[in-house]
Parts: C-alpha cells; sequence; structure tokens
C-alpha cells in the first residue's frame, strides 16, 4: 500500500500531535455511541414549577401575577393575626395642683432686689446706641479682615488636623 505521505517525513512534534488527536477522536466516538441512556431522576412538582417560571422569564412572557406570588422561593408568612394589645394600667387619681404658697418678701429683702435692678440697670447701653467697635464688628470689611488675619496668623495648612475647624 502506498501512503499519499510517509510518516518518516514528519517532524517529531507532529507525529505526537497527530496521535494525540486520534485518540480523543476515539474517545468522542465512545462516549458518543458507547454510552447507555442515562435515567433522569424524576422532577419533583415544585421543582417543574421552579422550571416554568424560569422558562418563562427567559422567553419574555409578561405574567399577571405579581413575581413574589409565583416564585416558590420567596417565603410567605401564616396570616396570623397579631394578639391583642394589653390593657393600659390605670392612671393613678391625681389631686388638685397644689400651688406653692409665695414666700413673703421681707422689706430688707425689697430694699435689695431694688437697689441690684438700679446697678444693674444703668449699665445696659440703650437699643438704639451702638459703639464704634460694635459698628466695625458687623461690618463685612471686617470679618473679611478677621478671616484673613486668622489664615496669616494661624497654623499653616499642612500641619493642620484634619477635623480642626479653621476659617
Amino acid at each position: 500500500m502506498i501512503l499519499a505521505f510517509d510518516f518518516s517525513d514528519l517532524p517529531g512534534d507532529a507525529i505526537g500531535l497527530l496521535l494525540l488527536m486520534i485518540i480523543s477522536f476515539l474517545g468522542w466516538l465512545k462516549n458518543r455511541f458507547g454510552q447507555r441512556e442515562i435515567e433522569e431522576e424524576p422532577i419533583s412538582e415544585e421543582e417543574e414549577r421552579m422550571r416554568e417560571i424560569v422558562w418563562r422569564r427567559q422567553m419574555g412572557e409578561q405574567e399577571d401575577r405579581a413575581p413574589w406570588e409565583t416564585d416558590p422561593t420567596v417565603w410567605h408568612p401564616e396570616k396570623v393575626a397579631p394578639p391583642p394589645l394589653p390593657e393600659p394600667p390605670p392612671i393613678p387619681a391625681t389631686p388638685a395642683a397644689v400651688q406653692a404658697p409665695v414666700p413673703e418678701v421681707s422689706e430688707r429683702e425689697a430694699r435689695l432686689a431694688e437697689a441690684f435692678e438700679r446697678k444693674t440697670g444703668g449699665r445696659r447701653r440703650a437699643p438704639g446706641r451702638r459703639t464704634p467697635i460694635g459698628d466695625s464688628l458687623r461690618s463685612a470689611d471686617a470679618t473679611r479682615r478677621a478671616i484673613i488675619l486668622a489664615e496669616v496668623l494661624g497654623p499653616p495648612v499642612s500641619l493642620r488636623q484634619s477635623g480642626e475647624r479653621h476659617p
């Protein structure tokens, strides 16, 4: 018998590759035709419903029911009425609000209170009267100057802590 090629002309790597391909082809043939039919285990009714649901989702069919109604893997709590609330404890009857008697103020205490009010009342400024310092602190320009001074005189940015508040 004359072959179209001679095995002696093939390189050594090609012969090994050719043998590997022949062995894998024969293994495939054995698995394909020599295998007995494997009997499938019977599918339970629940698994059959789950497969049906998955198949319908994959096919894009819309269901009229919500997924939690059709999906058997979703937990459905039992419909049980909650227990009745306990009766609140009775509120004890309280006597009418007793007002504390107003202590009698002696004449000396009244004079001291009056003198205190006079002394402290004289130091308060009238609401319409402002001081020059108060006016300068209320202006927007003073606020800008205060922020700039805090930046210039304060610690450098690189030395500040992460949570430190600084203008």
